[in-house]
């Protein structure tokens, strides 16, 4: 679908051109033969034919205009809705697509050197809802995730998997950053329960390092996480 626009924006932006530098001989030639010029100013026929072919060329290139017009929209609409599916709508984080597009390349052991994958879950969401009610519970899952993605800075990128869960991508790492990364995650869940008394979070957080525990592609990564994370 997006090869099929850029070509399409591209046929439309050569037509207007071609049509641009056809309008403009067309004009050089009249004006500058000044034989040609008497000849349609004197001649009503030649003259009436000539207006309707310049008006219908006119008609043509504004609605060739409205073409390219339309376009430049369809795409702007068309990036904004693609870069939605990117991001999850309640949280603003990555969505599950847009870290997916991220890692469609880790296919190779080569592309999978230094690449750790954290899984997290808010493991006590359900004794908040049913306390507190889906609203409090999904304003905790609002925050969590900007509390993480403030400690996932410098780190890598992390996207909502769906519900209460989330998929942290680690890039040129090792035990030693992992370890650190999930200390500070930690600390940081501590600092945002001393403010949150009402409605505290518990998490739970495995992680896969590929140099330790090779998978051939991100998405088995993942999975080797969610298996250590649910068993």
């Amino acid at each position: 679908m997006k090869d099929r626009t850029k070509i399409f924006g591209i046929i439309k932006i050569a037509e207007l051109v071609i049509f641009v530098v056809f309008e403009l001989l067309f004009l050089i030639t009249m004006l500058s033969n000044k034989e040609l010029h008497d000849t349609i100013f004197t001649n009503r026929s030649l003259f009436f034919l000539c207006a309707v072919m310049y008006f219908t060329i006119l008609f043509i290139l504004a609605f060739m205009v409205y073409d390219f017009l339309f376009y430049r929209d369809f795409k702007i609409r068309s990036n904004e809705l693609e870069n939605l599916a990117y991001f999850d709508v309640k949280t603003g984080i990555l969505s599950r697509e847009g870290l997916h597009k991220m890692t469609r390349n880790f296919t190779t052991p080569e592309s999978m050197a230094g690449i750790a994958c954290i899984v997290t879950e808010i493991s006590n969401i359900k004794e908040i809802n049913a306390s507190l009610g889906r609203d409090e519970g999904d304003n905790v899952i609002h925050e969590f995730s900007g509390v993480l993605e403030g400690v996932c800075a410098g780190y890598g990128y992390v996207c909502r998997n769906g519900g209460n869960e989330y998929v942290t991508l680690l890039t040129d790492t090792d035990r030693e950053k992992v370890t650190a990364f999930i200390d500070k995650l930690g600390k940081s869940v501590d600092e945002y329960n001393e403010n949150h008394e009402k409605a505290k979070v518990s998490i739970h957080s495995e992680y896969v390092l590929h140099d330790e525990q090779p998978n051939s592609t991100f998405s088995e990564l993942i999975s080797s996480a969610y298996t250590k994370l649910k068993g």
